[in-house]
């Protein structure tokens, strides 16, 4: 791909608010997804090249499932890797589900080792996607407490991880078959 060439500015007046939504957190299995969108490899512009505008093709029986967390506990951090001309990005979103229910504990053990694809929408509004065609993301953590006292929280964490690139927004059709509508 080559140079572009482009001023990036700060979104000057504009909202930005950090962290994710918990009620728009969705994840499928690589298995499931017959064509995985792809960036465009002819792009000119940054928007361009961070956003996937192509849609998932689900194989029969595949679909989004959706995961809802508890508000406010949930991140997305992008981190460069690797040795100089040679680096890729490591993502790791972080996921805490209230309440160790016999689901969760049934969650925790069938995707221990299994290969996922996360869509998750920033309070921004910006859906993301975690995992990659080439390398699915994964829960590379995953931590389940009941506390000690009535006022600690009954959670399950998991860390998901993903590699290659930081999460590209995703402007293909959502679960609800909508597409989002980005400024």
């Amino acid at each position: 791909m080559a140079h572009i060439n482009q001023d990036l500015l700060r979104p000057d007046g504009e909202d930005n608010y950090g962290g994710v939504s918990s009620e728009h957190i969705y994840y499928t299995y690589l298995r499931d997804i017959l064509t995985f969108p792809k960036t465009n490899p002819n792009a000119t512009s940054y928007k361009e090249v961070g956003t996937i505008t192509e849609d998932f093709v689900f194989r029969a029986g595949g679909k989004w499932n959706k995961f809802e967390a508890i508000p406010e506990t949930i991140s997305i951090d992008s981190n460069p890797v690797g040795e100089r001309a040679g680096r890729s990005y490591e993502n790791k979103a972080q996921l805490d589900f209230a309440k160790i229910t016999p689901e969760a504990i049934g969650f925790m053990r069938k995707n221990a080792n299994s290969g996922m694809v996360w869509l998750m929408m920033d309070n921004n509004g910006f859906w993301r996607i975690m995992g990659d065609r080439r390398i699915a993301a994964e829960i590379s953590e995953g931590a389940a407490t009941i506390g000690k006292k009535v006022a600690d929280l009954n959670k399950a964490s998991f860390t998901i991880k993903s590699q290659f690139e930081p999460p590209p927004v995703y402007a293909g059709t959502l679960p609800d078959g909508t597409k989002p509508v980005y400024p």
